[in-house]
């Protein structure tokens, strides 16, 4: 199905507008904003066309408003009906059934061109032989998950002995490893 000239300028200042509409809730993101919304216009416009899909990654710490982002976007530009969410700490390693899943989910959407949300795919969690949760991080280096581990500082734990702050504040100050730069 082609669009004539007047949906493809519908289209279009919908788009534009989701993006005016987004700097405006999501304060000191306007960059981003009108990165993302740039990077979709084909995508948005033109989905009959698309070989491949569409992949934007938006890195940030948790909390920084990604998947809201997102979400809202695909509100803005009624897409919240073509829009799949997978919460990849939940699947852990198993990617049988995460594939499963993902599969089974795609199915519904007909040929359609949805807004697929991988996030949180810096975790995964899995059982240890005791059956105990592991919470594993994504090693970038690698690209591989390993059990997470809690960053020590010497620094750090010489302050634990100290009860005010006022006591503690030089110490930090003459740190020489991470936590005292």
């Amino acid at each position: 199905m082609t669009m004539n000239k007047i949906e493809l300028n519908i289209k279009k200042q919908l788009l534009k507008n989701a993006a005016d509409q987004l700097k405006k809730e999501f304060i000191g993101l306007d960059g981003i904003i009108d990165e993302v919304t740039d990077i979709m216009l084909p995508w948005y416009l033109f989905p009959e066309h698309q070989m491949r899909p569409l992949i934007i990654n938006l890195w940030g710490m948790t909390g920084s408003g990604k998947t809201a982002l997102i979400k809202r976007l695909a509100e803005l530009i009624h897409y919240q009906n073509l829009t799949l969410r997978f919460d990849m700490g939940e699947y852990g390693n198993n990617s049988t059934f995460l594939k499963y899943t993902f599969t089974g989910q795609l199915e519904q959407f007909n040929n359609s061109s949805p807004i697929i949300v991988l996030d949180e795919f810096q975790f995964a969690k899995t059982k240890d032989e005791n059956g105990k949760t592991v919470i594993l991080g994504l090693d970038i280096t690698t690209m591989e998950y390993r059990p997470s581990e809690k960053v020590k500082f010497a620094t750090l734990e010489t302050t634990k002995g100290i009860d005010t702050v006022a006591g503690r504040i030089p110490v930090l100050l003459k740190g020489t490893d991470k936590a005292g730069e």
